[in-house]
């Protein structure tokens, strides 16, 4: 009974880690990856560290074993030592803890490739309870968990200013606070796409990790504007931006915002590599012009099989717009 008590155990912890690392790993179109906001607030803990050392563990190490002939951590493939140097949320009195690497994990510890000596601003959830020390990262991509000293600072306002608004009791002030506060995280080239996918994404309330956001939220013209600003300041468009744009038109009909966008999809070049995000732009540009011919080139390219046909499908409709 106890052993299969210590199964059930396991397995809630991992089917919750795995939901976090299949969410947080879907295509940036679909925005319903957890955003900075919703990892905050379900992180156990939020720290700045140094990583010290990493650790193999044997390879017996797997789901099905029988938990008394496994070396600890038990549901772990690996760990990494962290030198603690700042706390921002949770209660770790430990000096140094340790991350595991989960069996199953869509990535190597749900970290990019790090190095010993190495500063990293972590967002972690807590292993198994007679694990002290351990910890699971929730994965933020490459780019967010390596930080220099000068963007540490800076994630560490932003945290500090979104834990103050979560404590507002006011419904309708919390979501005003929180979309002042996201429009500031856009502005921030270092959490530009931080504030962008917190302002994209809706609440789901069929999952646990949409507790903070309540999209779409209705911007007011001043912010709209601000927001618009920072797409005309861009040079190149991401899979994030085309989506953003879609947004801010869809709050306010912009014709210089739509221009800019065809203007971008006139002069960015067709080939493989773009297909996915020029479709996006093409899809937002049928829907806001409404011209019939459009719609139905739109239409082919999406059912197009073969990137070929895409390409030239692609290419008709950039030469009508």
């Amino acid at each position: 009974m106890f052993i299969v008590f210590k199964y059930m155990e396991r397995l809630k912890y991992l089917l919750l880690v795995l939901n976090l690392l299949i969410v947080s790993n879907v295509t940036a179109s679909s925005y319903v990856s957890m955003t900075f906001g919703d990892i905050y607030n379900q992180a156990d803990a939020v720290v700045y560290g140094k990583i010290m050392r990493y650790e193999d563990i044997a390879e017996k190490n797997t789901f099905l074993d029988d938990p008394e002939d496994l070396p600890p951590p038990l549901p772990y493939k690996g760990r990494i030592a962290i030198l603690i140097k700042e706390v921002l949320k949770g209660e770790i009195r430990e000096r140094e803890i340790c991350i595991g690497n989960p069996i199953g994990a869509l990535t190597h510890f749900n970290l990019p490739n790090l190095d010993i000596g190495q500063e990293v601003f972590l967002f972690l959830l807590k292993g198994f309870r007679e694990e002290k020390g351990m910890y699971v990262a929730i994965n933020l991509g490459d780019g967010t968990v390596n930080v220099t000293k000068e963007e540490y600072i800076v994630y560490k306002e932003k945290l500090k200013s979104l834990h103050y608004l979560l404590s507002i009791p006011d419904a309708k002030e919390r979501e005003k606070r929180y979309i002042d506060w996201a429009i500031g995280c856009v502005k921030d080239p270092l959490t530009e796409s931080d504030g962008m996918l917190d302002l994209l994404n809706e609440k789901r309330t069929s999952t646990l990790y949409r507790d903070i956001v309540a999209s779409p939220y209705k911007l007011t013209i001043t912010q709209n504007k601000e927001l618009c600003e920072v797409i005309y300041s861009k040079k190149d468009l991401g899979y994030i931006d085309i989506n953003f744009i879609s947004y801010l038109y869809k709050d306010k009909e912009n014709k210089e915002l739509l221009d800019f966008l065809i203007k971008w999809t006139k002069r960015t070049t067709v080939n493989r590599d773009n297909l996915y995000i020029l479709k996006e732009s093409l899809d937002l540009i049928a829907m806001s012009i409404k011209d019939e011919e459009l719609i139905i080139l739109n239409d082919q390219v999406k059912k197009a099989k073969e990137d070929k046909a895409k390409q030239k499908l692609i290419m008709q409709f950039i030469r009508k717009i």
